[in-house]
This record gives C-alpha cells, sequence and structure tokens, in this order.
C-alpha cells in the first residue's frame, strides 16, 4: 500500500509496486512512511535520497476489489496515488508504466543539481507543473500532443493541462497532476513506453 526508502548516500533504483486496494501491512518504524502522507493518499510510493540518483519503476495495481467509495474532502474519486521522488545531488527518474485505478494519480520530481525525467501513463490526465532555473522544459512530442498550456509560459517554469492519450477508449478524466521541479537541470516529460 505504502512505500518508503531513504537513501543518504547511496542511489535508489528498482521496479516496485503499489496498490490502493492492497492491506496496509505495516514495516519497521524506519521504513513507515510520513503519517500525513498516508492520511492525505489511498497508497504512495515515495523515494529520497540526499547525494545520489533516483530511478525508479513504479506499477500501480488496480487490484480485483476496486474502491469505489467517496472520501470525504477528496473528492468524487477519493484519495490520490501519490508516487514520489527527491534528491539534492543527482539525476532522478519516475516511470509510471500504467495507471487504471479511479483514484487521481499525483506524481512529484524534485532534484536540486540534476535533470528530472518522468514517464507518464497514457491514461494521464490533469494538470502539470514544471520549474527549472538552467536548463529548460523538454516533453516528447507524445507528450506535446496532449499538452495544453495554462496562462503565460514562462522559460524557466509553466504549467498546462495534459489529456489522456487519443488512442486510450476510456477519455474520463481523474484530476491527476505532476510536478518537475529542478535548480540545475532539464526537466524531460515522456509518455510511457517512449
Amino acid at each position: 500500500k505504502h512505500i518508503y526508502i531513504e537513501q543518504h548516500s547511496q542511489s535508489i533504483k528498482g521496479r516496485y509496486s503499489i496498490s490502493p486496494s492492497s492491506q496496509d501491512v505495516y514495516p519497521p518504524k524506519y521504513d513507515s512512511p510520513k503519517e500525513e502522507l498516508k492520511k492525505e493518499s489511498s497508497s504512495s510510493a515515495n523515494f529520497e535520497t540526499h547525494s545520489s540518483a533516483v530511478n525508479v519503476t513504479v506499477w500501480v495495481h488496480n487490484g480485483e476489489e476496486q474502491i469505489h467509495r467517496q472520501e470525504k474532502g477528496h473528492g468524487k474519486h477519493g484519495k490520490p496515488v501519490v508516487v514520489m521522488a527527491k534528491t539534492t545531488m543527482g539525476n532522478l527518474k519516475i516511470d509510471v508504466p500504467q495507471f487504471t485505478c479511479p483514484q487521481p494519480l499525483h506524481i512529484r520530481a524534485k532534484s536540486h543539481t540534476g535533470s528530472v525525467l518522468v514517464h507518464i501513463p497514457p491514461t494521464f490526465s490533469g494538470l502539470l507543473s514544471w520549474q527549472c532555473e538552467s536548463g529548460g522544459f523538454k516533453p516528447s512530442a507524445d507528450v506535446l500532443a496532449r499538452y495544453t498550456p495554462i496562462g503565460e509560459q514562462k522559460k524557466h517554469r509553466g504549467m498546462g493541462k495534459i489529456r489522456v492519450a487519443d488512442w486510450v477508449h476510456d477519455q474520463s478524466e481523474r484530476g491527476d497532476s505532476a510536478q518537475l521541479i529542478t535548480a540545475r537541470g532539464s526537466l524531460y516529460l515522456y509518455e510511457a513506453g517512449e
């Protein structure tokens, strides 16, 4: 249900699976996600390192029993599924190959010194905000075709809406969001599989 990995001087890499419909297990205190994140999300994967890279693939499984109840204060789709990664020094890559849950998907990727690369699933539909002090925002052609800017776009920051890929049958919107931030590096946004 929730994954939290923190490394001070080692990189974090690998493939991880989460599911909002799975039972909540109680890991040792040092592996436990922050309580506020557990309260605000139906499922989460959080990766933090201080002086190394992050390169993770997060598979989000819907499970057999879908949770369709409304949760107070979280809109008609319930609490979001959150995928977060943060590093102080190093490149960061998050890949979410698929997402079929009824809950919104929230992706946050932040590096102070390093580039950020995020692969969103074709079903992603929602807001994107990005910010970089040097470098720039470099979406792929497939993502650019799905992207509509909101407001004035600056060289080092912007906001827009990303719609579901045209070939996806279910064009419904969940209220997904992605936030990409780096101080020194570029921001890359691709569709999963690119």
